[in-house]
């Protein structure tokens, strides 16, 4: 699980600089790339379970 959390905030990442270059204009896009943040969130959750 923390594998495919840290992907999906890879992808999030991505995303969000396909927007912010201009390359490609897209709400979508700028949405998603908002959730970079509630991504780590998650990842650092997960570390901490792991690490119990």
């Amino acid at each position: 699980m923390v594998l495919a959390t840290l992907r999906w905030g890879v992808i999030c990442r991505y995303q969000a600089e396909r927007h912010l270059s201009g390359r490609t204009r897209s709400v979508e896009l700028a949405a998603i790339g908002r959730r970079v943040c509630e991504n780590e969130w998650d990842l650092l959750e997960l570390l901490e379970a792991v690490g119990r």
